[in-house]
């Protein structure tokens, strides 16, 4: 994160940061989608101390992208979730949506990269993949590029196959302080 600027008006705070998505990886390990912060910020709705603490509200300025198994036949085994050529650099504004929410909004996205999470063993059915909750970080972009892919690798029977679908297909967005599953 470079360049964060913060200001407060009354009530009304405002801020700007720019913010790069690590560089994938070109080894297994470790792993692309473990290796990516999250970019959490705090507002508080009252200043007033409460037993030498004031109470603080989380949000993420980053969207999770998280991916668990489904019902998986025998013989097949998911090897890797890749997530292509989606946006990895952006600047994004921070304002108040009222005593108790921020808003993120996006824009200047460039640099397209893909990031990968391979598995290191069996996927389980139900499972979260990977280390972590939340897999991807990614910047809140809107899929309306059909080369913005979701591809899985996987194995039959020991034969491997690839399956790719566009985002725009699958989700018209990816925004700030969500999760999707």
């Amino acid at each position: 994160m470079t360049g964060l600027s913060y200001t407060r008006a009354g009530g009304d705070c405002s801020g700007t940061f720019k913010y790069i998505l690590p560089t994938p990886q070109t080894t297994e390990s470790p792993k692309d989608a473990s290796n990516q912060a999250d970019v959490i910020f705090a507002i508080t709705p009252d200043c007033t101390m409460s037993g030498g603490s004031v109470d603080l509200v989380f949000h993420h300025a980053l969207s999770a992208i998280v991916f668990k198994v489904g019902n998986m036949p025998e013989n097949v085994y998911l090897k890797s979730i890749t997530i292509e050529n989606v946006y990895s650099e952006g600047t994004c504004s921070i304002s108040t949506e009222d005593e108790r929410d921020l808003k993120f909004s996006w824009s200047g996205l460039t640099n397209r990269k893909s990031y990968t999470e391979t598995l290191g063993a069996d996927a389980v059915i139900g499972e979260l993949m990977g280390t972590e909750e939340s897999v991807f970080m990614m910047l809140p972009q809107i899929m309306n590029n059909e080369n913005s892919k979701l591809t899985l690798n996987f194995s039959i029977n020991g034969s491997d196959y690839t399956l790719s679908k566009s985002f725009k297909d699958i989700i018209s967005s990816w925004e700030a302080d969500k999760k999707y599953i």
